[in-house]
């Protein structure tokens, strides 16, 4: 499935847990992995109450289908290094992009993550509401 529609589909979910997603789809995984590190910027360091608000806003659009807290989050990224952290914990870059994501990064050059999300939530709501009219034109048939 191309990264575009593995992630309509990811984005539509809620519930999820890191752990969970990664040993059940490592490659839905790591886009999630990509979209985080899309939302810091490479060329400056961040100081950890600004990466803890920017992983948090990504939590509440974004990555709303992660059931994870910010600070267990940041931790994965560092973890895994999306993330640099000097030895204090107290600054903190985007590393450089693991070689695993390389080609996903390259596949998804043009994808506005906050977009499909935005877009992916816009149409499963609407199919949710003609879904329930359906349903309550049914009940006034019977």
């Amino acid at each position: 499935m191309v990264p575009i529609e593995r992630f309509r589909k990811l984005a539509v979910k809620r519930g999820l847990t890191p752990g969970g997603l990664l040993d059940a789809s490592p490659a839905d995984f790591d886009l999630l992995l990509l979209s985080i590190r899309r939302a810091f910027e490479t060329s400056r360091t961040y100081a950890e109450r600004e990466v803890n608000e920017l992983v948090a806003q990504w939590l509440v659009s974004v990555g709303a289908m992660l059931d994870v807290d910010h600070v267990e989050l940041r931790r994965w990224l560092v973890d895994l290094a999306v993330l640099s952290r000097d030895p204090y914990g107290h600054a903190y870059s985007v590393a450089e992009m693991p070689a695993h994501l390389v080609k996903l990064d390259a596949d998804t050059a043009q994808l506005d993550f906050k977009r499909e999300f935005a877009d992916a939530n816009a149409r499963e709501s609407q199919k949710r509401a003609a879904r329930k009219a359906a349903w309550q034109q049914a009940k006034i048939g019977d």
